[in-house]
């Protein structure tokens, strides 16, 4: 599997606090990161998936 790694840093303007994110291959608890998973798209973007995840 070929993946990259990304940083990102956003500043809140307003408190002035500084939060950086970083893309991970996997996470504690089992969650792992996903890429060009068809499933993801059928999962949470169609409008029921939507319309579930409101709820």
């Amino acid at each position: 599997m070929d993946w990259s790694r990304v940083h990102i840093s956003a500043l809140d303007v307003q408190s002035g606090k500084m939060v950086r994110l970083e893309q991970v291959a996997s996470m504690s608890g089992d969650q792992n990161m996903m890429v060009n998973e068809s499933a993801i798209y059928d999962r949470y973007l169609t409008n029921g998936a939507l319309r579930s995840l409101r709820n």
